[in-house]
């Protein structure tokens, strides 16, 4: 499961995501390179499509959160006294530690 912890705030986030993969990916195959060359231009387009070309389309505009292990009881069908998980949180560029993390940190105290 995967919670998306954040989205774009703005265009400018978008271009600044797209050019810190482009500059970690060398983005040199034919409509990426394109797109990554012009991104002020595609930045609109971009933001709409990439969550619809894969979740990991998505991801990349997104501070994102897997939760990788959990522990509760040790018996079966016995409610545990303390519960626990792991998650492994991915920061975006314009989402820090801090702000991330005091996402969750409301959200949790829902539960």
């Amino acid at each position: 499961m995967v919670l998306q912890g954040a989205g774009i705030s703005g265009p400018d986030d978008v271009a600044n995501v797209i050019r810190a993969g482009a500059q970690a990916t060398g983005c040199t195959s034919g409509i990426m390179k394109a797109a990554c060359g012009n991104v002020n231009t595609f930045k609109p387009v971009l933001k709409k499509v990439m969550p619809m070309i894969s979740p990991a389309g998505a991801a990349m505009l997104r501070t994102t959160l897997a939760f990788t292990m959990s522990k509760g009881s040790d018996g079966t069908n016995v409610s545990p006294q303390e519960a626990w998980v792991v998650g492994n949180m991915r920061f975006s560029h314009h989402q820090g530690k801090k702000s991330s993390v005091d996402a969750i940190t409301a959200l949790a105290k829902k539960y």
